[in-house]
């Protein structure tokens, strides 16, 4: 596994964790959406 990879693991990790936690208040759907294609344009 490359260094980049790795780091998109950790920052996944990270937002997995964080998008189980509810709001204090208000009616709101939370949603992690995560895209592993990659398109490079140069």
């Amino acid at each position: 596994m490359d260094k980049l990879e790795k780091y998109r693991n950790y920052i996944e990790d990270i937002l997995k964790e964080y998008s189980q936690y509810k709001p204090s208040y208000g009616d709101v759907e939370l949603q992690l959406v995560i895209d592993r294609k990659i398109t490079i344009i140069s």
